[in-house]
């Protein structure tokens, strides 16, 4: 899932989640993929249950970021694939690009929806604390994905989202022209 859908839905959920700080909350729902520009592999931000419960019991105060984190890592667990071919006919995506769409471009086109129906402008927290120090992640790092998060979601459209990926690390130039070819032939079509 892209880092909008991943906000989006934390906002969507909040209310069941009940987090004391939203801003740590919706910081906790997309720091996982700060992987992307720390060059880190996936399981070491991408925590399990019982990982999560251990920060929260030695960080209590860091609960509310800890809840979004625990967001993000359940809802990576998701089966896009699955879920929006059951609320989208993607038989006429498949017609259209001659093949079964992937995982990947299941996800952008997710993200698409996101941008293109969703705008709730929130703060994110944006803190480098004890937990993200305790995983590897440098000051540097968060500060930087810190402020490209924000300014994809006070802003978020294709092109913030393309500059946001770039800076980041999270798509290389000739996956960002794939998605760009591939946004194209969406929006032309009438659906």
């Amino acid at each position: 899932m892209g880092p909008y859908s991943h906000f989006v839905l934390a906002t969507r959920i909040k209310t069941l989640v009940k987090p004391e700080n939203e801003g740590e909350y919706y910081w906790g729902s997309i720091i996982p993929d700060i992987r992307y520009l720390a060059q880190m592999r996936r399981a070491q931000t991408h925590l399990d249950e019982q990982r999560i419960r251990e920060l929260i019991d030695r960080y209590p105060q860091l609960t509310s970021f800890l809840q979004g984190y625990r967001v993000h890592c359940l809802l990576d667990e998701i089966d896009l694939q699955e879920i929006v071919g059951k609320v989208f006919p993607l038989n006429i995506l498949k017609s259209i690009f001659q093949k079964e769409l992937s995982q990947q471009q299941i996800t952008v086109l997710v993200e698409l929806y996101f941008i293109q129906t969703v705008h709730t402008p929130q703060s994110i927290a944006g803190d480098h604390d004890e937990i993200l120090a305790e995983l590897g992640i440098k000051s540097t790092h968060t500060e930087k994905f810190s402020s490209a998060m924000q300014s994809y979601f006070d802003s978020p459209c294709f092109e913030t989202a393309l500059t946001t990926f770039r800076r980041l690390g999270m798509v290389d130039n000739s996956r960002i022209e794939k998605y760009i070819s591939a946004a194209s032939k969406l929006e032309k079509m009438p659906f």
